[in-house]
């Protein structure tokens, strides 16, 4: 009997030191490697999150100058159309209304198409020229109005890109992508010229009390 157990603790002893020797440094092993990967994962998650707020932080600077270069580009094309203008306002202001006067100059091809140049060239200098549309009135001529388009104009604005619109007079340019409009119509190049007048000429002309 003392045989047998003595047996029996041999064999126990053999376990115990397999046990020891190979699966306490086994599962030692693991948890270190489970212990390095969850530390790694918690790496890469903050790397993540840490690399997404810069994308968003770029993305939203990046909107905001676009947005500012957009507003820009809009002020100088209602002045530079403004002096498109000029010329034809000196010389019939005191026989039409200044709105008809303005609908009526808006309402010419080769105008129209220099608005179209002026903003889209504008658009190009901030580059913003990219998935342009062009709005015309319906009334005019679309062949004509391409046939007064620079070349420069037209690689940004094929022919399929210039649509006809109920609009009254001028042309709007959009920008597809950024869902902005910039627009130069007879009633907003009415309003800018208001505000280069003085008070009581302002209000002779168009019947606004300052």
């Amino acid at each position: 009997m003392e045989i047998v157990d003595s047996g029996k603790d041999k064999v126990k002893k053999i376990c115990d030191a397999l046990k020891k020797q190979t699966l306490d440094p086994a599962k030692l092993e693991a948890k270190t490697i489970v212990d390095n990967a969850l530390k790694e994962a918690e790496k890469i998650v903050k790397r993540a999150k840490e690399e997404a707020k810069e994308v968003y932080e770029d993305n939203k600077k990046k909107l905001e100058q676009e947005k500012k270069a957009f507003r820009s580009s809009l002020h100088l094309a209602a002045t530079q159309t403004l002096e498109v203008l000029k010329q034809e306002i000196e010389n019939n202001l005191f026989d039409k209304p200044v709105g008809a006067l303005f609908k009526e100059a808006t309402l010419k091809e080769e105008v129209v198409a220099q608005f179209i140049n002026i903003i889209v060239s504008l658009l190009k200098e901030k580059g913003l020229d990219a998935n342009l549309l062009a709005f015309v009135p319906q009334k005019l001529s679309k062949p004509k109005v391409l046939e007064s388009l620079t070349k420069e104009v037209l690689a940004s604005l094929p022919e399929h890109a210039v649509h006809l619109s109920e609009m009254t007079g001028g042309a709007k340019i959009k920008l597809k992508e950024k869902n902005l409009v910039l627009e130069i119509t007879d009633t907003s190049l009415k309003e800018l010229f208001s505000q280069f007048l003085r008070d009581d000429f302002r209000e002779v002309l168009f019947g606004n009390k300052v």
